[in-house]
């Protein structure tokens, strides 16, 4: 239970991010705001992992072969962070880029499958196919009523210069 506990915990965590992020800093430059969050991680992560490392002292620290390992993944979460940002920045909604979340499993799970080399099963096929329908219906833009309507007037369209 712990680790779905966990898991909630942290989707919770990036829905509230997501939300605050289109409502109020989707204006702002996403290096900024990924430099920022960036910062402000190192704040509290730092004091967390010494106080863990002074009190808990099965706190390991990974081995330094896998030091390369985890730089290139800290490039590559910073990366992920600031196109995610980038999203909103472009104009993406809340809907759309937090329903693309839904691809997460579909890449991870194609990923492992390449670099494990094991075919995944059908029915995850199955499932990929309805995370990208789901993407498909949800990212769609609402068209207008009456746009395509040339009959309609607008603003610019009415003479003012000829009064009753």
């Amino acid at each position: 239970m712990k680790p779905v506990l966990f898991a909630i915990i942290g989707v919770f965590g990036y829905v509230v991010m997501n939300v605050m992020i289109e409502q109020r800093l989707k204006h702002a430059s996403p290096l900024a705001n990924s430099l920022l969050l960036l910062v402000t991680g190192i704040a509290f992560v730092l004091p967390a992992a010494v106080l863990q490392w002074y009190y808990y002292p099965k706190f390991v620290l990974p081995p330094l072969t896998d030091w390369r390992l985890l730089v290139g993944l800290g490039v590559s979460f910073l990366l992920a962070d600031y196109f995610f940002l980038k999203a909103y920045n472009s104009g993406g909604s809340l809907m759309m880029i937090s329903t693309m979340v839904a691809m997460f499993p579909v890449f991870a799970s194609l990923l492992n499958a390449g670099l494990g080399g094991n075919l995944p099963p059908s029915r995850q096929w199955l499932g990929w196919l309805v995370a990208l329908i789901t993407i498909v219906l949800v990212s769609e833009q609402p068209t207008a009523p009456n746009s395509s309507n040339s009959n309609s007037a607008t603003i610019e369209s009415i003479d003012h210069t000829t009064a009753p």
